[in-house]
């Protein structure tokens, strides 16, 4: 008798069980199904199997950028801890590392005891998020601005890049679609930071001509044409450079390299690297356009003109650079440029 009213009372409860974990399976399912028809991904969903739901896997593309996400855990038993993760391959990165986490309990509390992180240039992104990059020149121009704004929209994930690999991951099985696709969508960004550089190339190809090459061994190029001078931009992640042919048989030959203390002529903030004061000699205008284009070196010889300069040059500073190294290439004959 006792074992009967027993089998009475486990087959309700045991079905009262799979009730529950089947809704909890249905609802991580809605919620990843939602993200995956949002951004065109492919779902294999969660089915339940014992009471215990396997965890679905999402596959999609964004940007170019091809995307896994899934779930893993660590501990076991009452230990357990299950986690979100977004994952791709983020080989423009090179061996660099870099980690984005917001602000926890302890940041302050490092940061007082003198453990800083690396600061990006965004004062309200620098105080809410901790940086921490092998690198820190790199982590100013792989978090552009498209890049903090989806972090800051992911709310809760921390984002890693590590050994050619990205990965952002979040607290718990995702059941907020919402949240879920934000997660994903940063997770592209952050997996190639060149989105600043590309969309400047962009406008510079459309304003003078040419195919911006994103595949090659810089993070972009473009050969184009200005007013008959064949001219090369290029950025490689650390610094963007321009080239630009000499027109002329005759050059007078100079290198200056950016220098706060150091003054070339009437050209303040700058030092002669190579040639004389005479022959590195430049007009107002040429000046203007050297500082206005925040290069940090320059150099003409008997081939080219060739301007440098260091982070994530703005639109204003490439259009500086292309009119002063056209502009030496041209009049590269009659130089001195005074």
């Amino acid at each position: 008798m006792e074992l009967m009213i027993g089998l009475m009372l486990a087959i309700p409860f045991g079905f009262f069980l799979r009730y529950i974990a089947q809704s909890e399976c249905d609802r991580i399912n809605e919620a990843w199904q939602a993200v995956a028809d949002a951004l065109g991904g492919h779902l294999t969903p969660s089915a339940l199997h014992w009471l215990q739901p396997s965890h679905p896997t999402l596959y999609v593309k964004i940007d170019g950028v091809d995307l896994q996400v899934d779930t893993y855990s660590t501990g076991f038993g009452k230990n357990r801890q299950w986690f979100t993760r977004v994952t791709a391959r983020a080989p423009r990165a090179g061996a660099e590392s870099l980690k984005v986490y917001g602000q926890g309990l302890f940041t302050g509390l490092g940061r007082a005891l003198g453990l800083q992180d690396v600061p990006v240039g965004d004062a309200a992104f620098d105080e809410d998020y901790v940086v921490k990059a092998s690198d820190p020149t790199l982590a100013p121009i792989w978090l552009n601005e498209q890049v903090r704004a989806r972090i800051r929209r992911a709310e809760g994930f921390r984002f890693e890049i590590l050994a050619g690999d990205a990965t952002a991951v979040v607290d718990g099985i995702a059941k907020d679609a919402p949240l879920l696709q934000a997660g994903v969508m940063a997770a592209a960004a952050f997996a190639d930071g060149r989105q600043a550089i590309l969309k400047r190339f962009d406008k510079l190809a459309e304003r003078y001509g040419g195919r911006v090459d994103a595949e090659g061994k810089a993070w972009a190029a473009l050969d184009t044409d200005v007013e008959g001078v064949a001219v090369s931009l290029s950025h490689d992640g650390r610094q963007g450079r321009v080239e630009a042919r000499v027109m002329g048989p005759k050059v007078a030959a100079f290198a200056i390299r950016r220098d706060e203390t150091a003054t070339c002529g009437a050209l303040e903030g700058y030092a002669l690297e190579a040639g004389d004061e005479a022959r590195a000699a430049l007009d107002a205008e040429l000046r203007e356009l050297l500082l206005r284009s925040g290069g940090s070196r320059l150099e003409v010889d008997a081939e080219r003109v060739s301007w440098k300069a260091a982070g994530a040059p703005t639109m204003r500073a490439w259009e500086a650079a292309l009119q002063l190294t056209t502009r030496l290439a041209r009049g590269a004959e009659s130089g001195p440029y005074r």
